[in-house]
């Protein structure tokens, strides 16, 4: 089933469950908007995960096949004041394509215990969070395998670009494409007092079987992280190819 909705401003009270099987269609990013009331709004100086106040949250199980798409609007975190934009956890056969997420607290979008993702066209700006001990990512993703994210368009003034968050040591990330992408991050980091520069993609595994990243333009450093330095190597590396770093 497919929801459709129209051009216009929708203010939400609470989270918008969106159940397996169900389709969300806008008119248009630029055509539909959600955002949340004053009574939704969350943005304290250290937010946490606070998965809850996402505004769109797609919960299944790692089971079930959600099957969903979402498409064809803009989420607006009203400068900050919203906390997250969309969240999904348990589903598989995800399918986001047109889509934005502008001015959110901690993160556009986190994608948790999934399978067969597809990231299509869809923009972030200035969607994460970061303080002197850590940043958030404007998108975010833990326990996934098989994600192609194409045409993703991320212009953060905060925080991270691309991060793996909610993993522990033994996280794998294969079958990850990232391609024909643009992630642009404020050069000056804000971990440790800027000892270190932004992040544009932080990746932090102990696989990355199947995975690439190339065709995409970057503005700052990508660190890969190998959750267990012990681990022997198996042969199957990252790949990193025909990209622009511009430094």
């Amino acid at each position: 089933h497919s929801i459709n909705i129209s051009a216009g401003i929708f203010i939400e009270h609470s989270p918008l469950l969106i159940l397996p099987g169900i389709n969300l269609r806008g008119a248009g990013r630029d055509s539909t908007v959600i955002t949340g009331t004053t009574s939704f709004h969350y943005n304290p100086l250290n937010p946490g995960f606070a998965s809850e106040r996402f505004l769109l949250r797609l919960d299944g199980s790692l089971q079930y096949h959600g099957d969903q798409s979402l498409s064809g609007f803009t989420i607006d975190g009203l400068s900050k004041k919203i906390h997250g934009g969309i969240y999904v956890d348990g589903n598989n056969r995800i399918r986001i394509t047109d889509v934005k997420v502008r001015e959110t607290n901690f993160c556009g979008i986190w994608i948790l215990n999934a399978t067969d993702v597809q990231i299509r066209n869809v923009t972030l700006r200035n969607c994460a969070w970061g303080s002197n001990e850590w940043c958030s990512g404007a998108l975010q993703f833990a326990y996934v395998d098989h994600v192609d994210i194409d045409r993703l368009d991320i212009d953060e003034g905060k925080g991270y670009g691309i991060k793996t968050l909610g993993h522990e040591k033994e996280h794998e990330l294969n079958n990850f494409k990232l391609h024909d992408s643009r992630i642009s991050v404020n050069p000056k980091g804000l971990w440790k007092q800027g000892k270190a520069p932004n992040i544009a993609v932080e990746l932090w595994a102990n696989s990355f079987a199947g995975s690439e990243i190339y065709n995409c333009y970057f503005d700052n450093h990508i660190s890969i992280v190998n959750s267990d330095h012990n681990t022997k190597p198996t042969g199957q590396a990252l790949r990193i190819h025909h990209n622009i770093f511009d430094n």
